[in-house]
């Protein structure tokens, strides 16, 4: 599994929408142990903000066993120009 920790939520829903547009799919899904169900059920609440902050920041690439070298080269490029793309809205 390839995961990326974005800086913030919305650079995570931007990459995203970069992606998709690519027709790339990516996902976020991670509920930190603590907040699922079966801990909430089970165990005392607990507090863990560093775990919250980043499970909202991750952003999880194409993972699967037939995923081609030119696939893989379609995410990793897509991902980059993302970010040559994001640094260059800052500069100007």
């Amino acid at each position: 599994m390839f995961y990326l920790p974005l800086p913030s939520a919305e650079q995570r829903d931007s990459l995203v929408a970069h992606l998709k547009a690519q027709s790339i799919l990516s996902v976020f899904h991670y509920t930190p142990l603590h907040l699922s169900d079966a801990v909430r059920k089970f165990a005392a609440p607990s507090n863990c903000p560093v775990t919250e902050d980043i499970s909202e920041r991750m952003l999880r690439l194409p993972f699967y066993n037939d995923l081609s070298e030119s696939a893989q080269e379609q995410v990793t490029s897509a991902v980059a120009n993302f970010w040559v793309g994001a640094l260059g809205r800052r500069a100007g």
